[in-house]
């Protein structure tokens, strides 16, 4: 395996698209094969109705939450303008972790509203020479939304996806996007004290009532693809497919179960006030002074919460005061 990942790393793998290895992939996954003018690429599509369920929650609840309330809780004003209908939920399966172009994305995961259902893509390099055509797929879906979704994105996918796309010389299609809602960062500030940790499966249990049977993890995914390149059989591909499927699901589910907090925080105030209080700092980071306020006022009766609160509402209240009209 060494030396497979040493070959790799050179570039020296075999051409497969045409050859058995990757014929044997697209036997078991079914999928389409899309042209593009940097050739073609291998995508995987699942659809998903408006009434599907994704754990405890219905996937797709949070069509209907007010807007603005994204803002709140990503702590980001960029998501004032948040719209589920115009959001691209993307996760990647790579090589390594380094942000370099060392770095294979062998698998782009999106997922997006059209009409009535949820459209989830994957893009699955057959062999590395896939990768200009899927990046130029992928890279129009988008360069057609509003705003990207991930969970931990800012600090690993999207960094990595614009090393790949200007290393390609393919341009930067996420370079007009309004905002980025990263699902980790929102996860740290307001439900931190309640989870064990902040991995995403610790997050399905305990937020969405969703346990992995199974599940492959994503540390699998560089070995997996190497033996795929090399010869092995494609069959243990399989499993690494479903968990970035079952990733992007859960980040469309967590937005719903971030947002519904934030339509509850002032009456769970007595039921949360860490939670409260820090949805009441992600307000502050987002300009929405006058959620902040509220929020403070209702935790100042809270003991635990009283000298946070005050706090809290001097803040609120400097800052005010600083953008009134003299």
């Amino acid at each position: 395996m060494a030396e497979q990942l040493a070959r790799l790393r050179r570039g020296d793998v075999p051409t497969l698209p045409d050859g058995p290895q990757a014929h044997r992939l697209m036997a078991l996954l079914p999928g389409e094969v899309r042209a593009t003018p940097h050739g073609e690429c291998f995508v995987v599509v699942h659809r998903y109705d408006l009434d599907a369920r994704h754990g405890d929650r219905p996937l797709l609840a949070a069509l209907e939450r007010a807007g603005g309330t994204a803002a709140i809780a990503g702590g980001d004003a960029d998501l004032r303008t948040f719209d589920l209908r115009r959001a691209l939920f993307v996760d990647l399966e790579t090589t390594g972790l380094a942000r370099a172009m060392g770095t294979l994305p062998f698998l782009i995961g999106a997922a997006h509203v059209a009409g009535d259902q949820l459209v989830l893509e994957q893009w699955l390099l057959r062999d590395p020479d896939d990768e200009p055509a899927a990046l130029a797929d992928f890279g129009a879906r988008l360069a057609d939304a509003d705003h990207l979704v991930t969970y931990n994105g800012r600090a690993f996918d999207l960094p990595l996806l614009q090393v790949r796309y200007r290393g390609l010389g393919l341009g930067d299609p996420s370079a007009d996007l309004a905002g980025h809602f990263d699902l980790l960062t929102a996860v740290r500030r307001l439900l931190k004290h309640r989870l064990p940790d902040c991995r995403l499966a610790t997050v399905e249990r305990h937020l969405l009532g969703l346990t992995r049977v199974d599940d492959a993890p994503g540390s699998e995914a560089p070995r997996r693809y190497r033996g795929y390149l090399f010869g092995d059989d494609p069959a243990p591909l399989l499993p690494i497919v479903a968990h970035n499927r079952d990733d992007i699901l859960s980040m469309v589910t967590l937005v719903d179960a971030l947002l519904d907090r934030v339509e509850r925080v002032e009456g769970g105030v007595l039921h949360d006030p860490d939670c409260a209080l820090g949805l009441a700092r992600q307000a502050e980071r987002a300009g929405e002074w006058a959620f902040a306020a509220r929020v403070y006022a209702a935790a100042a009766s809270v003991p635990e919460a009283a000298e946070r609160a005050r706090r809290g509402a001097q803040r609120v209240a400097r800052r005010v005061a600083r953008e009134r009209p003299s």
